[in-house]
């Protein structure tokens, strides 16, 4: 008896997924996004829809006075309140305000002081400004010095 072997090498290629049936789902993605966008729209209407006729619920009280409830108001008006005098305050420097001693609406007076302001800044060019005096004024003296020497200079020579 001679065996022949039959070798069977299995067939690969049935395996394969045909191209047709590969690009056929996005149809189906396609028709099931389009589905879910309807149905929103849908929901949405109903809940338009549901809720438009619906009116929002007032509660309405009464509000009686302590007084005589049968007096009527004499005048109601709704208007501007403006002041007969106007001032306007300002500083003759500036600087940073370090306290304020009037507040809006209150009655002052003449020469009241209002606010103190912070004079660091003026007290240092008025020192500044001392010392450029100073220095000034000495200057002057050494010229006054400088023109009695010349002054006898002159005699001298003249002499």
């Amino acid at each position: 008896m001679s065996t022949e072997q039959v070798s069977r090498v299995p067939d690969l290629s049935s395996l394969k997924i045909d191209d047709r049936w590969r690009n056929s789902g996005r149809t189906g993605k396609r028709l099931s996004l389009f589905a879910a966008g309807l149905g929103a729209i849908v929901l949405l209407a109903g809940f338009v829809f549901a809720f438009k006729g619906q009116k929002p619920a007032v509660e309405v009280g009464i509000a009686r006075g302590a007084g005589n409830s049968n007096a009527a108001a004499l005048l109601n008006a709704s208007g501007y309140v403006t002041p007969r005098r106007r001032s306007t305050v300002a500083a003759k420097i500036t600087g940073r305000v370090t306290a304020v001693f009037a507040e809006e609406g209150m009655r002052v007076k003449a020469g009241q002081v209002l606010a103190t302001l912070d004079n660091a800044d003026a007290r240092t060019r008025l020192e500044s400004a001392k010392a450029d005096r100073d220095a000034t004024a000495a200057s002057i003296e050494d010229l006054e010095v400088n023109l009695a020497n010349a002054e006898r200079e002159l005699r001298r020579a003249a002499r």
